[in-house]
């Protein structure tokens, strides 16, 4: 848990100060691998969307490892693993994804020196990159699910008709839940943060 607390808290103020430095600094390049090199522009537009990026990466490998942790924990009853596991991705996920915008709204005027309107203007933008990225995240996945769900029941009626033949094919209900992806449970719903 403070594994990920100390990154988040860690890259907000690093992709803030470097995107600082590429804004003010005119002869400010990054160096990339392979001898490719960023400009000042190139480069703070990049700093806008790692933001982003690490709260999406962090928040995904979180809710990778989460259950993995909380099952090697030794609790009593399934409502404590529940309760264990709401409260770790609660508090792991408050601060993935609101502590970058808190830093740029609250803390970077202080402690980098610098004038709060940048800050806002900054946080303004982030923001609007944030939610457009996770609006087309949610539907994106929500989309993948349709179609991998209509990809299994085409196979699976085409399956049924072979076996069948010409005949009437009948697609039951069950059927059609046999094949629905797996419940993860309700511990996203009561995040509703994904």
């Amino acid at each position: 848990v403070f594994v990920f607390i100390g990154q988040t808290m860690y890259a907000a103020g690093a992709i803030s100060a470097f995107r600082h430095d590429a804004l003010t600094n005119p002869d400010f390049e990054f160096n990339l691998p392979f001898g490719f090199t960023l400009g000042r522009k190139l480069a703070a537009s990049f700093a806008l969307y790692a933001v982003t990026a690490n709260i999406k990466m962090m928040n995904a490998l979180w809710d990778f490892l989460s259950p993995r942790i909380t099952e090697y924990e030794n609790w009593r009853t399934d409502q404590l693993v529940k309760n264990t596991e709401v409260t770790k991705t609660f508090l792991v996920k408050c601060v993935v994804y609101y502590y970058p915008f808190y830093y740029l709204a609250f803390v970077r005027g202080v402690v980098e020196d610098v004038d709060p309107e940048k800050c806002l203007l900054e946080l303004k933008n982030n923001l609007a990159v944030f939610i457009i990225v996770h609006i087309a995240s949610v539907v994106a996945n929500i989309l993948v699910q349709i179609a991998l769900t209509a990809w299994a029941e085409y196979q699976m009626r085409r399956k049924v008709k072979n076996r069948v033949g010409n005949g009437a094919v009948e697609y039951t209900y069950v059927q059609a839940q046999a094949i629905r992806p797996d419940y993860r449970g309700d511990t996203d719903d009561y995040m509703e943060l994904n």
